[in-house]
């Protein structure tokens, strides 16, 4: 009688296949990721990384921590009470949703930059509060959707600033509140 232990990946970089996102982010300084299976995990991208990662239609529920260089597209980041991408790099956000119900949905800092052509960034409430995204850094944005209940986007702090070109930004409350607030930026 013998044992088979079998795996199911996660994650694949061409025809390598990992356990976990963590694992083939680790393991590469630049590649395409594809996420192949929904996911529970918290991922880290160090400041070393140039990461495209395609979410492949799936779900990843955990936070993302950019330091590096991250282009996504194509799935659903999910976290509650806590933001789902903390950007202190490089994003680039083509397609996709990234929601969360506490916290910002995304946190650009001061030293990120966040471009945006695409998809859906939404803080999912079951009451007039909360903020999709929180820019203190870099935002261009020139298509896809911000949803909130309250302020879809605020720019705050010096030298924050966003550009928007095109898209949407929405405050969905019953409440006077702007989609856009601009606050020392």
């Amino acid at each position: 009688t013998s044992t088979v232990t079998v795996q199911t990946a996660v994650a694949s970089i061409e025809s390598t296949y990992y356990s976990s996102l963590t694992d083939a982010v680790n393991d590469v300084t630049t590649a395409t990721i594809i996420l192949l299976q929904d996911q529970v995990e918290d991922v880290n991208i160090a400041s070393d990384k140039n990461i495209t990662l395609n979410l492949n239609n799936k779900t990843l529920t955990g936070t993302i921590a950019n330091n590096g260089n991250l282009d996504l597209s194509g799935g659903t980041i999910y976290i509650e009470n806590n933001s789902a991408l903390a950007n202190f790099g490089t994003v680039n956000f083509y397609s996709g949703k990234i929601k969360s119900k506490g916290g910002w949905t995304v946190v650009n800092t001061i030293s990120g930059t966040f471009t945006m052509t695409g998809g859906t960034i939404e803080y999912i409430t079951n009451n007039s509060n909360g903020s999709a995204f929180m820019n203190q850094g870099k935002v261009n944005m020139s298509g896809g959707s911000i949803i909130a209940g309250e302020f879809g986007l605020v720019s705050e702090g010096n030298g924050a600033y966003a550009v928007v070109t095109g898209g949407t930004i929405e405050a969905t409350a019953n409440i006077v509140q702007p989609a856009l607030l601009s606050r020392n930026g």
